[in-house]
């Protein structure tokens, strides 16, 4: 939006006085109007584009951060990044929100904290390029099935391409006829979607992934589509996989029925409306991730195991946040005891806590 000579031309405050001038004008002029900013920038800079409580640029904001932690953390099985960076994604205005989303229309570019990268021991540069091949599908320890998206053979630079359902191990699932990975597959899909929909802001469900929809191959016989591989995640509408929707038997079935479980818990309570006070919980065990929400006396946790192993998380850093007792997962109806010294967590298990 401002371009000077000697810079790399983003995030120069020109912009945020740019902004700031939109906000106060359509304040005016037209005060239905919502700005929505897309700032594909690293965390601490994102939340700049919110403004301050006085002096106030977007609205809401495109959560590109917690979209990248989100298929580090799975990759990974390590979800510290994600837990480090939420200092920033926590820090925002009252009168703004983010826009929570794990796919859309475009690629996935890796805009990663670097400085919290190292603080974990890992080179930014080379932990990206594992981030791409994983996603690929080319790293032999991926579940991933996707395309690069402008890749750049000097800088070995590039960007992912793929369904969400795909870039979860269902693709690879289904063509290798294996049942649990199957299964896990369906398991990391609805963390995602768990996570999304007990978070602050507005939860993005992506057409088609309501349906575990899979990549779509077909734009390569299109001479206007093939060269962007980005048509893998804009198929039209299967209306055949949406028939299926009621079939808790089929993947689409199975997701879209949780779903609307989800969906239905969250519209019933406050706990989840946006702009409540929220916590995080440091655990001690990598692949876990956890906050927590306070409204009027009530506590709602979210824990999500990022990992395909049973996990045995520590109470002591619930206990340290004031979270004591038996509580009770909105999803399934089973109660979980913080008094124990340890509670488990199932293989890409997430648990809705009251």
């Amino acid at each position: 939006m401002w371009k000077k000579l000697g810079t790399n031309c983003r995030n120069l405050p020109e912009v945020h006085t740019l902004l700031r001038m939109f906000r106060l004008i359509t304040d005016i002029v037209c005060p239905s109007v919502v700005l929505k900013g897309e700032a594909i920038v690293e965390p601490y800079q994102i939340v700049k584009y919110f403004g301050k409580d006085n002096e106030e640029e977007c609205q809401i904001l495109y959560n590109a951060a917690r979209m990248v932690n989100i298929w580090n953390s799975l990759a990974t099985r390590d979800a510290r990044l994600m837990t480090r960076s939420d200092k920033y994604a926590f820090a925002v205005p009252q009168s703004a929100c983010w826009v929570n989303y794990a796919r859309c229309h475009d690629d996935i570019g890796w805009g990663m904290n670097e400085i919290e990268l190292r603080g974990l021991g890992l080179d930014p540069a080379k932990h990206k390029q594992f981030l791409i091949n994983f996603y690929k599908g080319s790293h032999e320890y991926s579940h991933s099935r996707g395309e690069l998206y402008e890749f750049n053979p000097d800088t070995m630079d590039a960007r992912n391409s793929g369904t969400l359902a795909s870039m979860c191990g269902l693709e690879t699932a289904v063509l290798a006829r294996d049942e649990y990975q199957r299964e896990l597959a369906i398991k990391r899909i609805l963390l995602i979607h768990a996570l999304l929909l007990s978070s602050s802001g507005i939860p993005l469900i992506y057409s088609g992934d309501e349906l575990a929809a899979l990549n779509d191959y077909s734009y390569k016989e299109d001479p206007g589509k093939v060269h962007d591989t980005r048509w893998l995640h804009r198929a039209f509408f299967d209306w055949e996989r949406a028939a299926n929707r009621h079939d808790k038997s089929t993947d689409e079935g199975h997701v879209f029925t949780e779903l609307k479980k989800l969906i239905a818990i969250r519209s019933d309570s406050d706990i989840f409306r946006t702009g409540m006070q929220t916590g995080i919980i440091e655990c001690c065990e990598p692949a876990v991730y956890s906050f927590a929400k306070y409204n009027d006396g009530q506590t709602f946790i979210f824990i999500g195991n990022f990992c395909e192993d049973r996990q045995f998380i520590d109470t002591r850093p619930f206990r340290d946040a004031g979270i004591y007792g038996h509580k009770t997962d909105l999803p399934q109806g089973k109660t979980v005891d913080f008094d124990q010294e340890r509670i488990l967590a199932g293989p890409f298990e997430y648990l809705w806590l009251v």
